[in-house]
């Protein structure tokens, strides 16, 4: 059983602007400036949310259109992220078993989505992840991962380890990407938001 924390209810209609209310617009225009799409790629977005990113991305002038795919476990955010998909495609879907065939993108993007997965789900989404990418893909993560220092990193690294699957969230991610042979590029954003660029060495 997928015993990960799936957003429904009241929290996914209100979820938009609670994120907005935090600060994550920075976090989704950091993913932008790592993704730097390229005209034509192939992009999966998963734990896509509300779509808020997928959005972000649609509104990036290229030559040649993006194909962009969005999976959430939550019917109740994909009901918010079908609104002005403007030709996103949003789909139910687990990310430990992802519903396409293997090399069908050329980037997976994941955002402030794992720490709401139990080690074993997340274990079985980076495998999915890597199945599904095309030779030369790459990878980008942006989560949950050790608050910098001082008295508010502190107050914020009791809160990640009681919250959801923060707990050793961003070490599992970094060593399950660097044990399935990629090379990443590591940095934070917001001072408690990691994320990294991985590719094949």
């Amino acid at each position: 059983m997928n015993h990960s924390d799936t957003i429904t209810g009241i929290r996914a209609r209100w979820y938009t602007r609670l994120m907005g209310s935090v600060g994550a617009g920075k976090v989704y225009e950091r993913a932008l400036t790592l993704l730097n799409p390229r005209p034509g790629e192939r992009i999966l977005d998963v734990g896509c949310g509300t779509g808020t990113f997928l959005k972000l991305v649609k509104r990036t002038p290229l030559s040649v259109p993006l194909t962009l795919i969005g999976i959430d476990a939550s019917e109740d955010m994909l009901h918010e992220a079908r609104k002005d998909s403007d030709g996103i495609s949003f789909r139910y879907a687990d990310a430990s078993e992802l519903p396409f065939a293997d090399a069908t993108f050329d980037c997976v993007v994941s955002i402030l989505a794992p720490h709401h997965m139990p080690l074993e789900v997340k274990e079985k989404a980076l495998g999915e992840a890597v199945r599904v990418l095309r030779k030369g893909g790459r990878i980008i993560i942006l989560d949950l991962s050790r608050p910098n220092k001082g008295w508010w990193g502190s107050v914020l690294g009791i809160w990640f380890d009681f919250h959801s699957h923060t707990r050793g969230n961003w070490s599992f991610i970094m060593a399950g990407l660097q044990k399935r042979g990629f090379s990443v590029e590591e940095g934070t954003e917001r001072g408690a938001v990691g994320y990294v660029v991985a590719q094949v060495r």
